[in-house]
């Protein structure tokens, strides 16, 4: 069985929901009209350890094929674009916040706010000149720069994710032997 990367994480998130979900009993119940308790118990006791013996092998399979997805993401340069398009995606946040800012409206203005303020608060009845006033500190030239390279950021953000569109659709990694049929008795699609 050869899945590409991107059915291998497919197969991680399903691996790791049953592992989660199938997981044995601590104890069991028994019913008062129970004649034979002994009995009961290892049947209880041989469906558990049979339950922890497949998790693990679930789990088992699931290192093996996290550990072969990374090898293989770092063989073809999709840690590397990963990591890029994380920074970028922070980037893009910052640019475009600063995109949308009220541009500089310098010095003048900006006193001319303050002595408002101070006005407002001496004619108030407890005075003082408490506050504080907001005022922009971007120029319209540095807002239209973060147009700009909002813009390109977004382009290389696409670019990147073609690309690792085609990395893990175009790579494939060998799973353990035995994995098609534990795969097949838990239901997961492989």
């Amino acid at each position: 069985m050869t899945p590409t990367l991107r059915q291998a994480a497919r197969l991680a998130e399903e691996i790791a929901a049953r592992i989660r979900v199938f997981s044995p009993p601590l104890d069991t119940a028994l019913a008062a009209d129970e004649t034979a308790p002994a009995e009961a118990l290892e049947r209880a006791r041989l469906r558990a350890t049979h339950q922890d013996h497949e998790i693990h092998q679930l789990e088992d399979l699931l290192i093996a094929l996290r550990q072969a997805v990374g090898r293989a993401n770092a063989e073809t340069g999709i840690s590397d674009l990963l990591a890029e398009r994380a920074v970028l995606a922070g980037r893009l946040a910052r640019l475009e916040a600063r995109a949308k800012a009220r541009p500089y409206v310098g010095a003048p203005q900006a006193e001319a706010a303050l002595a408002d303020l101070r006005a407002q608060r001496s004619a108030s009845r407890f005075g003082g000149a408490e506050g504080s006033v907001s005022v922009p500190i971007w120029t319209l030239t540095e807002i239209a720069d973060a147009n700009a390279e909002a813009l390109t950021c977004r382009r290389r953000l696409a670019a990147i994710g073609d690309a690792l569109a085609e990395r893990n659709a175009g790579r494939r990694i060998a799973l353990p032997a035995g994995a098609e049929d534990l795969l097949r008795r838990h239901g997961i699609a492989a």
